[in-house]
């Protein structure tokens, strides 16, 4: 469980916490998207394959519960 207050003291208060976030949240996104256009996920190699999976879930993960401490509404896209 994310403990905000942590967060917020780690991040210097109020000025700096949303900024501090939202890179925290926004780099590894980035990063992630771009990796995507070079290195498929889905590739014939299981254990390649399974340590891309395992980082994209991560992501999935992390990346709502950062928007929710900024106040942003994420809602779950069904497929």
């Amino acid at each position: 469980m994310i403990r905000p207050e942590l967060l917020w003291g780690a991040c210097g208060g109020a000025r700096q916490f949303p900024t501090h976030l939202w890179l925290y949240l926004y780099e590894p996104a980035s990063w992630l998207m771009r990796s995507h256009e070079a290195c498929p996920v889905l590739t014939p190699y299981e254990e390649v394959r399974d340590s891309r999976l395992i980082l994209c879930l991560l992501s999935a993960q992390t990346r709502p519960r950062g928007l929710n401490l900024l106040a942003i509404d994420v809602r779950e896209k069904r497929i």
